[in-house]
């Protein structure tokens, strides 16, 4: 397969190539953003990031904030997303929801890195996300969604890799479907097996984005030769997308980002 984009990044090279599967596109709603500012519109690597923002919403379900690596019209990431934490929340049986006001206003403090898979000798892009809301920092979870090829076999299934906070496999999932339904199924990676993970993609217009009719690329390919480590590094220099994405109650999405650049 081959890349449409490459990055030299610390004596790596980390690609991107076209994907032909499409996933579901979510639905549209009405949140309203006000006044989102980014603390400065050009940053060194080492430095912290500042995002404010108020927001007006019902239903509101998550508030994450984001950040994507644009390339010309194109983002690609997430290289950050990480969830905010209500002012309240709420336990049910053992699991903590947040409860969030209709108007609701942020402020985020935060390092940009770009997240790389690596098996101790190759390396791709590792964008994964958070999978779980209000949990201390040390317990947290990250997955990852790519495609597993198996040794010998021509056809790559959906799986997911989990992380802990340090960056450590969790084991990897094998999501096949049958008339829909998911039948999760844990992998025991095996020599000449091969992961490929997948990065999301955004169409850009100002600083509105809309998901592409292929909404997802692929990254570089891994062989399982060894566990698969995921690695916080310095970002790319460029421009980025930092921004708000909120989730609500139906599983809707809504963002607004602010453009920085990384010197």
């Amino acid at each position: 397969m081959s890349a449409f984009l490459t990055f030299s990044h610390l004596g790596n090279t980390l690609t991107l190539s076209n994907l032909t599967t499409l996933p579901a596109v979510p639905g549209k709603g009405s949140v309203v953003f006000k006044e989102l500012k980014l603390s400065t519109q050009n940053l060194n690597q080492q430095d912290e990031l500042t995002i404010t923002a108020s927001i007006h919403g019902e239903k509101i379900a998550h508030i994450f904030v984001e950040a994507f690596l644009q390339d010309q019209d194109q983002l690609f990431g997430p290289v950050y997303r990480e969830f905010l934490i209500a002012p309240n929340t709420k336990d049910v049986k053992g699991v903590v929801y947040p409860q969030w006001e209709n108007e609701v206003d942020i402020s985020h403090i935060f390092k940009l890195n770009l997240p790389v898979l690596t098996n101790g000798k190759q390396y791709s892009f590792g964008f994964a996300t958070p999978e779980k809301y209000c949990i201390p920092e040390d317990e947290k979870t990250y997955r990852l969604t790519g495609g597993y090829t198996f040794a010998g076999k021509e056809e790559t299934i959906q799986a997911r890799v989990r992380f802990d906070a340090q960056g450590n496999s969790l084991g990897i999932t094998a999501v096949p479907e049958k008339k829909g339904v998911s039948f999760p199924k844990n992998i025991t990676p095996k020599e000449g097996d091969t992961f490929t993970p997948l990065v999301k993609r955004f169409q850009t217009a100002g600083t509105s984005v809309s998901e592409m009719g292929d909404g997802f690329v692929l990254a570089g390919e891994l062989q399982m030769t060894a566990p698969l480590k995921r690695l916080l590094q310095i970002p790319l220099a460029g421009k980025y997308y930092v921004g708000i994405l909120v989730e609500d109650l139906d599983g809707n999405h809504y963002r607004q980002y602010a453009v920085v650049e990384v010197k």
